[in-house]
C-alpha cells in the first residue's frame, strides 16, 4: 500500500482495549521514514483497537519526548460500525460520550473513532482501513462524510491502493501514474475501490465510467 523508502524506526503506542500481539492490550505503530538528512515522513497505523482520549494524549505526549510532532499520514482501521454510535450525543463533549457505556467500539474505531483520531492528530491525509465485509458499498461515502465534516483530506483504501510516502501522491488506476492527493477520486464497482483521476480518463470513459470499471480501468 506504501512506497517505502530506506531507514524506518518504529514507536509503538499503547491501546486499552482489544488483543493483537501482547496479552494484555492492543499495539498502534508510529513508522518515523527518513526520505533524506532532513525530510521524513510519520505514518501512524491504528490497528485493531477503540478510541480513547485519554490514552491517545498519553501517545501523543510520548510521540514528543521522541521527537514526533506531527502524522502526515494516518492509517485508521474503523473495522465496523455499532448500532449504539448512534446514541452520540453530539452536544456533549467526546470525552463525556465516552464515559456513556457501550457508546463507542470496544474493538476497532467504528466511526466515532475514525473521525477523533482524524480530528486529534490532524494528518496530511488520512486513509481508512480494515473495513468489515458489511461495509463494502459503505466505503466511499464514509470516507466522504468524514472529508466533508472534518475538512481532512480523507480516502477510503483496498488492496490496490497505492500511496508514494515522498510526496504523498497516490496511484490513478487508469494511467498507474502517482498524482496529487487531491485530484484522486474514488469508484466503487464488484467488491472493488478503484482510485482514478478524471484528466486521465478518456472522454468516454468520463461518460460512461460504471462500464470501464475493471476493464479498461483495472484494479492491478
Amino acid at each position: 500500500m506504501i512506497n517505502l523508502s530506506s531507514e524506518i524506526q518504529v514507536f509503538t503506542t499503547q491501546t486499552k482495549h482489544h488483543e493483537m500481539i501482547t496479552e494484555k492490550y492492543a499495539l498502534g505503530f508510529t513508522f518515523v521514514i527518513f526520505l533524506d538528512d532532513d525530510i521524513r515522513r510519520t505514518v501512524k497505523f491504528t490497528c485493531d483497537t477503540g478510541w480513547s482520549s485519554v490514552q491517545e494524549r498519553m501517545n501523543k505526549a510520548e510521540g514528543g519526548n521522541l521527537n514526533i510532532d506531527k502524522i502526515d499520514v494516518l492509517v485508521a482501521h474503523i473495522g465496523s460500525l455499532k448500532e449504539s454510535e448512534l446514541r452520540y450525543d453530539p452536544a456533549k463533549s467526546l470525552e463525556d460520550n465516552e464515559n456513556e457505556e457501550n457508546i463507542l467500539y470496544k474493538h476497532h474505531l467504528g466511526l466515532v473513532g475514525c473521525a477523533a483520531s482524524i480530528y486529534f492528530w490532524k494528518p496530511e491525509v488520512s486513509l481508512l482501513s480494515e473495513f468489515g465485509e458489511e461495509l463494502d458499498a459503505l466505503r466511499k461515502p464514509l470516507s466522504e462524510d468524514l472529508k466533508r465534516i472534518l475538512k481532512a483530506k480523507v480516502l477510503p483504501t483496498d488492496l490496490n491502493f497505492r500511496i508514494d510516502i515522498d510526496t504523498l501522491n497516490v496511484m490513478c488506476f487508469k494511467s498507474r501514474k502517482f498524482l496529487p492527493f487531491d485530484d484522486i477520486k474514488i469508484e466503487h464497482y464488484n467488491g472493488q475501490l478503484y482510485p482514478y483521476c478524471e484528466n486521465e480518463l478518456t472522454a468516454i470513459e468520463k461518460e460512461e465510467l460504471s462500464s470501464h470499471l475493471g476493464k479498461t480501468i483495472k484494479v492491478f
